[in-house]
């Protein structure tokens, strides 16, 4: 892989991790989930962030919305593991 390939992919995983970062900044804040450890969710975020890639390998943004992707797709996880009804 280029060096420059790398830098693209690089801006790609960060891109991810911010978006879905801020979805469960969003969850958290309208009481939709509950995050206890936080060195936990960052580690949720890095696996996820590699599914996302992982799973959106060949998907063609200019057919796709990709935030709308990434959005329902942190939004998911977020809640399947942080929802508040499991931190009860």
């Amino acid at each position: 892989m280029t060096l420059m390939a790398q830098n693209i992919k690089l801006s790609e995983v960060r891109e991810i991790i911010a978006d879905i970062a801020f979805t469960a900044g969003h969850l958290q804040a309208t009481g939709l989930i509950v995050i206890n450890d936080s060195r936990e969710l960052v580690n949720d975020i890095s696996i996820w962030t590699d599914e996302f890639m992982n799973v959106h390998d060949q998907t063609d943004w200019d057919k796709e919305l990709y935030l709308e992707a990434v959005d329902d797709f942190a939004t998911l996880k977020l809640l399947s593991k942080y929802g508040s009804e499991n931190n009860q």
